[in-house]
């Protein structure tokens, strides 16, 4: 059986992660510092959950690097309710690149248990955001995005990463899409991301500010502000005409290959 260590505190939140992976996984809660660096070490989790502080009160940066270096594939996820100070503390962490958010106070033991494990509601998740984007995208600019939307969700995406990725360095990269009349790597992966926050809006249940947190946007008005600046709408007029097949349509449009075949042979 897979299993998770935990440094959590919060007892609503350690019974919610304990309900989440019962069956699924064995939890092992180390409040103690010392003893999560120990078992960092040998254990070799599948995932790693964190408060945004420790029992000092100092942000769990190093504790995530800690882990991220012992197990470089081990999942590093934060656990935090859904506060105002949430949001500096969890933009400060990002650049730790932890693989997500759990907010224990809103998201429903599927989505936790999703959130810790990964596994085929995500995959699931994914495959219907590609499915619903059209045919006049060109094959490779699809690749990529798939390639974005299994991991915008989980860590930060890169030009450098997704070009690395497809063996293209990040200026031939650009390039291609450039000579080909479409929009940079640098919008594609953040199309991905506002795809997958699409999927957030069309749960009813999902506030915006909440979304903008487990997305790790600064706040609910920079998360709205991207949504302006590339779909033209906010996060109501998207929920009120269906988030994810407007936005795979508006970003159908953005990608649209009328001119994508000199991808393939731009070098």
């Amino acid at each position: 059986m897979r299993s998770v260590i935990a440094m959590i505190r919060n007892s609503r939140c350690h019974q919610l992660v304990s309900q989440a992976l019962a069956g699924h996984a064995e939890l092992r809660n180390v409040p103690d510092e010392r003893d999560f660096l120990r078992a960092m070490t040998y254990a070799r989790p599948t995932a790693v959950l964190l408060e945004r502080r420790d029992t000092r009160g100092f942000l769990v940066a190093d504790h995530i690097r800690a882990a991220r270096s012992a197990h470089a594939a081990v999942r590093v996820l934060i656990c935090t309710s859904f506060t105002p100070e949430a949001f500096d503390d969890v933009m400060y962490l990002g650049r730790c690149s932890p693989t997500g958010i759990v907010l224990f106070d809103l998201q429903p033991v599927a989505t936790v248990r999703e959130k810790i494990l990964g596994g085929e509601r995500e995959q699931s998740a994914t495959s219907e955001l590609h499915d619903s984007i059209g045919s006049e995208v060109h094959p490779l600019v699809i690749a990529m995005l798939r390639w974005c939307l299994q991991r915008v969700d989980r860590e930060s995406v890169t030009v450098a990463a997704l070009a690395e990725a497809f063996d293209i360095s990040p200026e031939a990269l650009a390039r291609k899409l450039k000579r080909a009349g479409l929009p940079s790597p640098r919008a594609l992966i953040a199309w991905a991301r506002l795809l997958s926050v699409a999927r957030r809006l069309d749960e009813p249940s999902r506030h915006v500010d909440a979304i903008a947190l487990e997305f790790q946007f600064g706040s609910g008005s920079a998360l709205r502000g991207q949504l302006m600046r590339y779909t033209g709408m906010t996060p109501t007029d998207l929920r009120d005409r269906g988030a994810v097949k407007t936005a795979s349509h508006l970003f159908s449009a953005a990608f649209a290959s009328t001119t994508a075949a000199r991808i393939e042979g731009e070098r």
